[in-house]
């Protein structure tokens, strides 16, 4: 079999970079597919093709594919930092997706830590908060998320990252909520409400006005006080899993709090 002709390497990229760009994922997959089998002695370009492969697998949903190719990639000394970033993060993104929270959040630090302007972290900075705050490690989420805010609210949000600064501002709120905060979780909820651009959206906002002027949460008594029975009154579905309930002591204290479940 003839080894292809730089034109006709240059023709199939052309045709995988045209069909990317009309979404046609797995048209796109199939020529850098080609292009990859037949540049396997190019060091320089090689890694490129691989990114490219591992963003198509990625958009097709296909995450342990992506998550391949991007270690492939990640293998070569050429990546500059942007490469670099962008494989680590959506290596952390398909882990994320995939069900695997703990190496999602390792590729995620790993991909913030990348000499890269801090503009192209923010959705780094958000799914990396996000996946704390699923697991309920509200103090690790906070950090990220902050971050998150500052670059998602630095100037109008344009309309498709608005979504990202508003889920950002309900999961801070609800972060200084559980810390015993209601000032700042109101706050941070009417900033939500005025930001929401209709009535529809402003809904999680006013829910989360209504949590904020409810009893805090304790987060440390369960493990400070002298406390011998707990007996729970009500439950509620996280993000918000806090129980009501009486904590009687053998001090002969008793009281009502909500702790996180």
């Amino acid at each position: 079999m003839n080894s292809p002709t730089p034109e006709d390497l240059l023709r199939t990229l052309e045709e995988a970079q045209a069909a990317f760009a009309k979404q046609e994922y797995r048209l796109a997959l199939a020529r850098y597919q080609w292009v990859e089998r037949h540049i396997q002695d190019d060091p320089e370009n090689l890694p490129v093709i691989q990114i490219e492969i591992g963003w198509s697998h990625y958009l097709l949903q296909e995450y342990p594919d992506a998550i391949r190719y991007f270690a492939k990639a990640l293998q070569s000394p050429r990546l500059n930092p942007t490469q670099r970033f962008d494989c680590l993060r959506l290596s952390g993104f398909s882990y994320e997706f995939a069900g695997d929270p703990e190496k999602a959040s390792a590729f995620l630090q790993d991909a913030l830590a990348q000499e890269v302007e801090e503009t192209l972290k923010r959705y780094t900075y958000f799914e990396l908060g996000k996946i704390c705050f699923a697991q309920r490690r509200l103090a690790e989420a906070k950090a990220p998320l902050l971050k998150a805010r500052q670059l998602f609210g630095a100037g109008e949000a344009p309309a498709g990252e608005r979504e990202y600064l508003q889920t950002t501002l309900y999961y801070l709120g609800f972060i200084a909520f559980f810390e015993g905060d209601p000032g700042e979780a109101e706050k941070l909820f009417r900033e939500y409400v005025e930001k929401a651009p209709d009535l529809k959206s402003q809904a999680p906002g006013y829910f989360g006005l209504a949590s904020a002027k409810s009893t805090p949460p304790c987060w440390t008594c369960a493990t400070k006080s002298c406390t011998s029975t707990r007996i729970f009154t009500t439950r509620r579905p996280w993000p918000f899993s806090f129980a009501a309930a009486t904590w009687s002591c053998r001090c002969g204290r008793s009281w009502r709090c909500s702790c996180p479940i």
